[in-house]
């Protein structure tokens, strides 16, 4: 992809493929795999300074899609902690299995999901990083 201006305050990053919105917001999609008993990251290590917080829509499911949900992964952080909040539809199947964790530590926040359904999963998610 090209990097590039649309407007003064809409510009994307091809390298990273950050959409960045004026000055305090930051929009970028992805979708990972992650094995059974491993993590996942849905969010990299970002600054809690320079962040106060994350919102994640996310659809997550097993690979034959027998397990699946779509929510959304509230995150607010400050250069001391972070805490998250989950709202979710009612699972297809269980998905029990599926769980989404904050880490932070040394300024810096993460948000990762956990598997452990039997299967890998997927995770298509749209993440809203918002500046403090």
């Amino acid at each position: 992809g090209t990097s590039g201006t649309a407007q003064p305050n809409l510009t994307f990053d091809a390298s990273t493929d950050v959409l960045t919105v004026g000055e305090y917001l930051e929009t970028t999609s992805d979708r990972i795999s992650v094995s059974n008993n491993a993590d996942g990251d849905v969010q990299p290590a970002i600054s809690g300074t320079t962040y106060g917080g994350v919102i994640v829509d996310y659809v997550a499911y097993t690979e034959d899609r027998s397990k699946q949900r779509t929510g959304t992964v509230r995150v607010t952080a400050n250069s001391t902690g972070a805490v998250l909040a989950e709202s979710s539809t009612t699972d297809i199947g269980n998905t029990d299995g599926i769980v989404f964790n904050v880490t932070s530590g040394g300024g810096n926040f993460a948000l990762t999901v956990s598997n452990s359904t039997g299967s890998t999963i997927r995770v298509v998610f749209h993440n809203t990083r918002l500046k403090a």
